[in-house]
C-alpha cells in the first residue's frame, strides 16, 4: 500500500491568500508537516546537504497549534504546560493564512561532555552530565506526568544514578537495567509489537534484538493524539552542548509513517536503513507503578545502562542504574 495514500501527516499545497503566493512563501509552506485536521504542525530541521529533504516526521523543536484549536485539558501536553516544561513562545506564527502558537520545551537539555568535531570523548571513568539521553528524557517526562513536580524531573535529568521509572506495558518488566536485560524481552514473543500504538502518556521503545557498537534503542514519550496521529517529544543523544528535544509524528495506522517503521528504516534506503534499527522490534513502555523495582537474577551485577542514543550514534555517556 502507497504510505502517502493513508498517512495523517501531510505537507500543504500554498492557497491564495493575497493573488499569487510567491515561490518563497511557497517553499516555506512546504518545510512544515500538519496532521490532516491541520490543527498542529512541526516543522523539520534543515537538512544538513543542500540536495536532501528535511526528514519527514523529525527533528522540530517546536510544535506549532492554530489558535482556533483547544488541547485537551486532561492530556499530558496539557499537563506539561501547566507545569512550565512546555511553554508557549511570545509571538504567533502566521502559517498559509492561519495563525498558530508556537510551543517548546522550556530550556535546552545540557551535555558537558568534550566533543571532538560532533564525536563526544568518552568519559566512562570520569562520566559528566549528559541530560540529552532519549530514555533518561522519557523518564523524566514520566515522572512530571506522576508527579506534577518540577524539582522531581530536574533531579531525575541531572542525575548520575537512578531506578529505572519504566516498565513494559501491562507487566512488571522493568527496562532500562541493561542492555541484555532489554534484549531478554524479545524471547516473549507477546511482548513484542511492532505495530505498537502507546496511548498518551506512554513511550514507544525500539530495542536492537544483539548488542552492537552502536545505539541499542530509541526511546519516544507520547504527548499528545490528534486524527489518529501521535505527537511525541524525545532526546537526541551526541547532538551538541545544548539542544531542544524535538517533536515528532507518528501514524496509528501501522500502514502510514509509523513509529517502527520509521525507525526501523523501512520507509529510508539502505544506507539510511543500516544506521537506524533495521535489526529492531518495538514495544510500548509504561510508567513503573511499583516503589522498588526487583532486580533480575539473570543480571545481578549489572550497575550500569549502556549507551542510549538515537539514529544509531554512539553516546559515550554510561548512565548508573542503582
Amino acid at each position: 500500500m502507497d504510505v502517502d495514500k493513508v498517512t495523517k501527516i501531510v505537507r500543504k499545497n500554498p492557497k491564495k491568500i493575497k493573488g499569487k503566493v510567491t515561490k518563497k512563501a511557497a517553499e516555506e509552506l512546504e518545510r512544515y508537516r500538519f496532521i490532516k485536521s491541520g490543527n498542529l504542525a512541526i516543522r523539520p530541521r534543515d537538512a544538513e546537504h543542500k540536495d536532501e529533504e528535511p526528514e519527514f516526521q523529525t527533528y522540530s523543536p517546536s510544535l506549532f497549534l492554530k489558535n482556533t484549536f483547544t488541547i485537551d485539558p486532561a492530556s499530558p501536553l496539557q499537563h506539561v504546560i501547566n507545569m512550565g516544561l512546555i511553554i508557549k513562545k511570545d509571538e504567533d506564527v502566521m502559517i498559509n493564512g492561519d495563525s498558530f502558537s508556537e510551543y517548546q520545551y522550556f530550556r535546552p537539555l545540557q551535555d558537558k561532555r568534550t566533543y571532538r568535531g560532533k564525536v563526544p570523548i568518552n568519559h566512562i571513568k570520569n562520566p559528566k552530565l549528559n541530560e540529552n539521553d532519549c530514555l533518561k528524557f522519557a523518564e523524566s517526562m514520566e515522572l512530571a506526568i506522576f508527579s506534577g513536580n518540577m524539582e522531581t524531573v530536574q533531579n531525575h535529568l541531572t542525575s548520575e544514578e537512578s531506578d529505572p521509572v519504566l516498565c513494559v506495558k501491562d507487566t512488571e518488566i522493568l527496562f532500562g537495567n541493561s542492555d541484555e536485560e532489554n534484549i531478554e524481552i524479545y524471547k516473549e514473543p507477546i511482548l513484542r509489537d511492532n505495530d505498537a500504538i502507546p496511548m498518551p502518556g506512554e513511550s514507544y521503545a525500539i530495542v536492537r534484538r544483539e548488542i552492537m557498537n552502536s545505539a541499542p534503542y530509541h526511546i519516544a514519550f507520547v504527548l499528545y493524539c490528534d486524527d489518529d496521529v501521535n505527537v511525541t517529544l524525545e532526546a537526541e543523544a551526541d547532538a551538541g552542548k545544548e539542544y531542544l528535544p524535538n517533536f515528532a509524528f507518528y501514524d496509528i495506522n501501522s500502514s502510514g509513517y509509523t513509529f517502527h517503521r520509521r525507525w526501523s528504516g523501512e520507509l529510508d534506503d539502505e544506507d539510511r536503513r543500516n544506521a537506524l534499527y533495521s535489526n529492531g522490534n518495538t514495544f510500548v513502555l509504561s510508567y513503573n507503578t511499583k516503589p522498588k523495582p526487583v532486580k533480575s537474577k539473570k543480571s545481578p551485577k549489572s550497575k550500569t545502562k549502556s549507551i542510549r542514543s538515537k539514529r544509531g550514534g554512539k553516546c559515550a555517556t554510561k548512565y548508573k542504574r542503582r
